[in-house]
This record gives C-alpha cells, structure tokens and sequence, in this order.
C-alpha cells in the first residue's frame, strides 16, 4: 500500500508568501476604508459646524436694523460685534409710566421678556406727515407678567421706567410697536489651546461661551460696508456685514495614500447679509 505524500518545505514556504501577499493586500485596502472614513467623518463636521455658524449669524445680524431705525451695531472689529438681539416684537394697547401692555395676539418671539436681560424699543411717531422725526424709544424692563387687559384682552405686561418729561404720554400712540433685545456679543476666543465662536449676553453680564468650532486664528472674519459698498467701521452707516468662517477638524486626518503625515483639515464659508431695513447699495 502506498502512502501519501505529505507538503514540502518549499511548497509550504510558497503558500506562506502568497498569504503574506494577499494578507498585506487585504490590510492596506482596510486601512485606506478607514481614513477615507475618517476624513469623510471629519469633513462632515467641518461643514455641519459653518452651516449652523452662517445660520446662527445670519439670522441675528440680519435682524439688526439700519441707523435710519435707531441703528442696532453698537461696537464693531474685525473678529467681534456688539449688537442689540431682536428677542420678540409686539402691538402696545396701553401705556403708563410704568408699564407697557403689549396684545398676546399678535405677539412673536423666540421667548419671553426678561427682567433684568431685555430692554424694550418703543416706537414713537412724531409728525405723521414727517418720516424723519419718528424714533425708537429704548426702556427697560423691570418686571413682566400676564393677565388680561385692552377690553378684556389676553396680555403680556412689561414694567418699566418712561420719562415724561422726556416723552410725554400725549406722543406715543396706541398700536404702536414695541420690538424686545437683549445686547449680546459674538466674537472669535481661545480656550484650552483652542479658537472658538463664542457668544455671550451682555445685557445678563454672562461670560464668554462657546457656540461652536474649533476654529482657526483667523476663524471669524467680518467685514462692514455703507451704502455706497465702501468699507466702514462707523455703525451707523454699515449697511451690509460680509461673514467669513474657517473651520478646522478636530483631529489630525491621515490621507488615504497614507504617504503624507497626518493634518488637520479646514474649510471655510463666505456670506454677505443685509441689514433689515437698511438697503444694501
């Protein structure tokens, strides 16, 4: 009876290459899968976090009025800006000089009056046949609350100081608008070796937060023009404000060649907003 034959040393020295080979093939492609993975992960982010910057200061400085309003910028530079926050808008139905009744319908907002946080722009017509003498009266707010009023209306009450003397009760007229801000801050800072889009309320006395990033150094930039489309640092006469962002990832992404070293990664968005009632050129 013949007996089998076995593998030699060099067959199994071949079929050990050729796993070494197909081995070596498989954990590159593997390898290549996961930083291509990687990098589409992290540019997800970078882009996730421009779109809710853009959001958020689109919709806050857009707004913000013209100085024809009363002019809502009160500090300008180029990586920061003060400005007053539009927090709700409402019809007053009544007025003393102490307090403001404002109709719960219509009455729009993000949320309630504060005490303390917000402040109130009254509108106040002058001659009616004058555009140019009308104003918005700034008040604040020292207490709030609710009830009914204004021939049994639903209302939102809003304490408060009105001089007199100043404006006399004869020259505001019911109906007329009352629009509720706080005074916040946006700026590019550093924490923890890092640069973020931070954002604070002022009108609270908060301190810096983060609302997204991390950013670059140079991660928020913004440019003021005039009506004319000329640069400018005055707030009364910006018209348009230009929004630059970078991003950066928030970790080191090796390319999926794999020959070069790992970086990090940046994108960046540019937008140009109006001013509400404030045309741009």
């Amino acid at each position: 009876m013949r007996a089998e034959r076995g593998f030699t040393l060099i067959e199994l020295l071949v079929v050990l290459v050729l796993l070494g080979i197909v081995g070596g093939i498989v954990t590159d492609l593997m390898l290549r899968q996961q930083r291509v993975a990687a990098e589409s992960i992290e540019r997800l982010g970078l882009q996730s976090r421009l779109r809710t910057g853009v959001v958020l200061l689109t919709t806050e400085l857009h707004e913000a009025t013209g100085a024809s309003a009363g002019g809502d910028l009160l500090q300008l530079a180029p990586d920061s800006i003060t400005y007053r926050a539009m927090r709700a808008f409402g019809i007053v139905c009544d007025v003393t000089p102490s307090r403001l009744l404002l109709r719960e319908v219509p009455f729009h907002g993000v949320r309630r009056p504060q005490a303390g946080r917000d402040s109130i722009l009254l509108f106040v017509e002058g001659d009616s046949s004058i555009a140019t003498d009308d104003r918005w009266l700034p008040l604040p707010v020292t207490g709030t609350g609710s009830g009914t009023g204004c021939g049994g209306q639903a209302v939102l009450s809003l304490d408060t100081v009105l001089d007199t003397a100043l404006v006399p009760l004869s020259a505001i007229h019911l109906e007329t608008a009352a629009r509720i801000f706080e005074i916040m801050q946006v700026r590019l800072y550093q924490s923890g070796g890092l640069f973020w889009l931070g954002a604070r309320s002022v009108s609270a006395g908060e301190t810096i937060q983060p609302v997204l990033g991390p950013l670059t150094g140079t991660g928020l930039a913004l440019q003021y023009f005039d009506s004319a489309g000329g640069p400018t640092t005055v707030p009364a006469a910006v018209r348009t404000i230009e929004i630059g962002l970078r991003a950066r990832s928030e970790h080191l992404v090796r390319s999926a060649a794999g020959a070069a070293p790992a970086a990090l990664l940046q994108d960046s968005v540019l937008v140009r907003i109006g001013l509400r009632n404030a045309p741009p050129f």
